[in-house]
């Protein structure tokens, strides 16, 4: 939503805030997305653009909001040194070379960005919205490892594709992972379910508490060098469904970068 100039109240010149509202216009038609005019919804300093999220309810809730003021610098004496601020304060980006010779001082404007607006509504929100199944990228429990049968040559490699999957290093020890990762290296939340308990009892487990993915290492996994990589839930599933999605063998290297797509993709 583009939020305008409110009937009163607002500060400033007619001249600034239609300047304003006129570059936040450009801006929203030229990002491709869908948007309106709430008028008369701007801030006292100057207009905004919000993001509406409705909840499960049908209430509207502002979020993200990215706002112009243009009110505050002047009234602190902000200036900043530019090449031709003519040019500039009338929104022209100079190439002349003569003009760039000749510096003066601009007064800037203030950009207040609030990516999610109020942090606990936003995540209040998302809570209510996933039902507690988030999505890959956002989920504190993105995958778990469950062996089939815990003898010892199964935990080893069990254990082994819970490093490979979540992205560590082979050198990083999983009970003192202090060192520094390269910023670069995607890493992942992956558990692993060592219990004594029954196959079936830890994959139910597993999907109550909403885990993404569930890899299962068993005897043929094992010879092969793979894992079975499922689905815990699918968006539809109630709390009641003790179905499995569909499970693929799968080389731990195949699993890690299948992860790393659909982190891409927000998925």
């Amino acid at each position: 939503m583009l939020s305008t100039r409110p009937k009163q109240g607002y500060i400033g010149s007619l001249g600034e805030w239609d300047r304003a509202e006129a570059a936040l216009k450009t801006s929203l038609e030229e990002s491709d997305q869908e948007w309106a005019i709430n008028e008369g919804d701007g801030a006292f300093y100057g207009p905004k653009i919000d993001t509406i999220l409705t909840d499960s309810d049908g209430k509207e809730h502002q979020t993200a909001t990215i706002q112009l003021d243009f009110q505050l610098p002047q009234r602190f004496g902000l200036t900043y040194l530019a090449p031709a601020p003519v040019a500039e304060q009338q929104g022209i980006l100079s190439t002349n070379p003569e003009e760039l010779k000749v510096s003066g001082f601009v007064t800037p404007v203030i950009i207040h960005r609030a990516i999610l607006g109020s942090l606990e509504r936003f995540i209040a929100l998302l809570i209510e919205h996933y039902n507690g199944k988030w999505p890959f990228w956002l989920s504190p429990r993105q995958a778990i490892v469950i062996p089939v049968a815990m003898t010892d040559e199964i935990v080893r490699y069990a254990r082994n594709v819970r490093k490979v999957v979540s992205g560590l290093p082979e050198e990083t020890s999983w009970i003192n992972a202090n060192s520094p990762l390269a910023m670069s290296r995607r890493t992942f939340n992956v558990d692993i379910d060592e219990s004594r308990g029954l196959f079936s009892r830890k994959v139910r487990a597993a999907r109550t508490k909403h885990y993404n993915y569930i890899i299962v290492v068993g005897e043929k996994n094992l010879r092969a060098k793979t894992v079975s990589l499922g689905p815990a839930f699918s968006r539809g599933q109630e709390h009641g469904d003790e179905g499995v999605g569909k499970s693929l063998d799968m080389s731990m290297e195949e699993v890690y970068q299948k992860f790393v797509e659909l982190e891409n993709k927000y998925a």
